[in-house]
């Protein structure tokens, strides 16, 4: 998928041709992120805008989130990014409906992923604290400190990503230090 000027392309990889195009009536967007499936698109044209590539048309705006970075779940069902007031919040692709937020607590957000599957959300931020939550229901699943960070120190969690099966869940902070968590969540 590309964005050109508010126009989607859609390119047949295996074939290395065009497959579809088609306008969304968006202005250009200078940050395009799209979904692991390709159906979905984040567009950032006047605002975050959802467009099903499939349908070929805008099916949510989302609210609130910024161009800083967005994340689709391994199913596409969730995108998630940070809002104006730093937190970090995951939207319903489909219909732009907020499902769960992340406060900054007094800190920033450094990173957040989801678990392939799109089940379990994490959440860093700058004081090491780390929170997994169940994407679908909203709930808390587990906080944990990483060891040996502090405030806006060496232990800020910049990357973080889990295994293909959603049971752990490795860090990479300042200083290319390596932490990895066992979520001990099925």
């Amino acid at each position: 998928m590309a964005e050109n000027g508010g126009a989607f392309i859609v390119w047949d990889v295996k074939e290395g041709r065009k497959h579809a195009e088609f306008s969304a009536g968006l202005a250009r967007s200078v940050y395009t992120y799209v979904s692991p499936n390709g159906r979905y698109a984040v567009a950032f044209a006047g605002g975050a805008t959802v467009v099903d590539l499939e349908e070929r048309k805008v099916v949510a705006r989302v609210e609130g989130l910024q161009r800083h970075y967005a994340v689709f779940s391994g199913d596409s069902r969730f995108v998630m990014g940070i809002d104006a007031r730093g937190e970090a919040v995951v939207w319903e692709a489909r219909t732009g409906v907020e499902k769960l937020r992340f406060s900054a607590e007094g800190s920033s957000i450094t990173s957040y992923c989801f678990s392939p599957d799109g089940r379990w959300v994490a959440v860093a931020d700058a004081e090491g604290r780390l929170r997994i939550a169940d994407a679908r229901s909203g709930k808390l699943s587990r906080t944990a400190q990483v060891p040996g960070a502090e405030a806006g120190g060496e232990g800020s969690v910049y990357q973080m990503a889990f295994d293909r099966r959603g049971h752990r869940l490795t860090l990479i902070g300042a200083g290319t230090r390596i932490v990895t968590f066992s979520n001990n969540l099925r």
